[in-house]
């Protein structure tokens, strides 16, 4: 199963970083799940329009796996969102190739989501057209300025195969709950559980 995660210049590095961390912990809880579920192979790879290093919002420097011309098609696809001086998602929402490169992946992906303000690239791809959605709490207005976008206050809101997270650290969140909705609670509570998320027994010492 291939999990897309698109990058670019001025992305918010826990948007995307937090959903690549769940869904590639997946693999590392099979071992320890057994037989009792049946858990495939996560694929999961960064994309972006081209291989050159993108600088994050926050100065973090990372390497795509693919460029939007030879990116394998994604079963999951993660979109973030990003600030930065020239607060990035405000000029992916308006690029024609990232646009048309969500739009592709969206017609054969099982889930298609969004973290924080990437919201609003789904928004400008006719994604959340008659669609429930979030986003980051600061720009829930601005999305509300899409007329077929129902704005909800929630951190994590399912409508149809369209998730999408509020923002930031609700990536984790979004991911874990496309991690239950594809594999179940049981992975879903393992995974959570890998990366400490999940409440547990702790010593304390003095």
């Amino acid at each position: 199963m291939n999990v897309g995660i698109i990058i670019f210049n001025q992305v918010e590095e826990l948007d995307f970083v937090g959903p690549f961390q769940v869904f590639s912990t997946v693999n590392k809880v099979r071992s320890h799940l057994g037989s009792s579920v049946d858990l495939p192979e996560l694929r999961v790879f960064t994309a972006a329009q081209s291989k050159d290093t993108i600088i994050c919002g926050n100065g973090l420097r990372v390497l795509p796996d693919y460029d939007f011309s030879d990116c394998p098609d994604t079963d999951i696809l993660v979109v973030p969102g990003g600030g930065g001086r020239d607060r990035g998602r405000v000029r992916e929402m308006k690029n024609p190739a990232m646009l048309e490169f969500v739009s592709r992946q969206a017609r054969q992906a099982r889930f298609v989501t969004s973290v924080c303000t990437g919201a609003f690239i789904l928004a400008n791809a006719g994604l959340l057209d008659g669609k429930r959605a979030t986003t980051h709490w600061k720009y829930r207005q601005e999305l509300s300025n899409y007329s077929s976008v129902k704005v909800m206050d929630g951190r994590v809101i399912e409508d149809g195969n369209v998730i999408t997270g509020a923002g930031v650290a609700s990536g984790v969140d979004l991911a874990l709950h496309v991690v239950e909705r594809c594999f179940g609670e049981i992975v879903r509570l393992a995974v959570s559980r890998a990366i400490e998320l999940e409440p547990v027994a702790t010593e304390f010492a003095h």
